[in-house]
């Protein structure tokens, strides 16, 4: 992938796991076939000093069932903006029956008059994170809003006044992966339409990323561990929230231990969302919310 001319550019570069798995799901996952760019404004520009990157994609072929049906791109509807100066938050909503897929994103400035401000010095500034921020916040929900604020996007060009615009549909079939992330002292929110119930894919508490819940907008706090995660992870998220419509998971040492002292800490859970199965039923009869 890297022309004979460009190897000296190269380095050890990866976009967020997170963001290349989410992104690749969503357009393969459960299909006979699929395409997906590999570009920059798909994935981030998680190395902007390297010039040429490369998809690499592992996948295996099962049995489709009935209920492994997801959205086409030729089953979108006219696509809808949000757009929030720095300091608001982007609102974004679909109609019944209907889940936001976000495919664009950019929290910073490529522009002057779009939310007008004297402090508008550099106009070609996006964070890398835009993408990723807000498909975690609203992706495969009905509605959703998100904060235009260098606390969750981090800071792309320091001393410029920012804009967040995001561009999506509403689709007629809910993801087939569902992400969802708390910082340290908030509450994960996990939830499936239609009467399905949540099945725990992946779950960790601690952190494994730079970025996530504000981390590099706290220039005096020390480096964070990355390599942190609590033993518990799995087994919380799961006794709190497997087979469940709906459930609520606290992001704090008290529920899960404190894998990495003085490191600020956030929860990410990976789930499906299942037809319940008669067992499913007998197990939790009511499927009441847990908190």
């Amino acid at each position: 992938c890297v022309p004979s001319d460009h190897h000296s550019n190269t380095k050890y570069c990866m976009a967020s796991r997170l963001t290349s798995l989410y992104i690749v799901r969503q357009r393969c996952e459960n299909r006979r076939s699929c395409v997906v760019p590999a570009t920059d404004s798909g994935f981030g520009n998680s190395c902007v000093d390297v010039l040429y990157k490369r998809l690499l994609v592992t996948y295996w072929c099962g049995v489709s069932s009935h209920h492994d049906t997801l959205p086409s791109f030729a089953d979108f509807p006219m696509s809808s903006a949000s757009k929030a100066c720095e300091g608001n938050s982007a609102k974004l909503s679909c109609p019944n029956e209907r889940y936001v897929y976000v495919y664009s994103a950019s929290f910073g400035r490529t522009g002057y008059f779009t939310c007008p401000h004297p402090s508008s010095y550099n106009t070609s500034c996006t964070s890398i994170h835009s993408l990723t921020e807000v498909r975690l916040a609203c992706e495969g929900r009905q509605t959703c809003s998100i904060r235009a604020s260098i606390d969750v996007f981090g800071d792309p060009c320091v001393k410029t006044n920012k804009y967040l615009l995001v561009r999506y549909v509403c689709v007629k079939h809910p993801p087939s992966v569902y992400v969802r992330r708390a910082c340290q002292g908030d509450n994960a929110v996990l939830s499936c339409p239609n009467g399905r119930v949540i099945k725990i894919n992946r779950a960790n508490y601690g952190r494994t990323e730079m970025h996530p819940c504000g981390h590099l907008t706290r220039p005096f706090q020390r480096l964070p561990d990355l390599n942190c995660s609590a033993s518990t992870s799995m087994g919380v998220v799961q006794s709190r929230c497997e087979n469940r419509i709906s459930c609520v998971v606290p992001a704090t040492n008290i529920v899960f231990g404190d894998p990495c002292n003085g490191t600020h800490k956030y929860l990410i859970v990976y789930y499906g969302c299942n037809v319940p199965s008669k067992r499913d039923r007998m197990l939790s009869p009511s499927n009441v919310s847990l908190s």
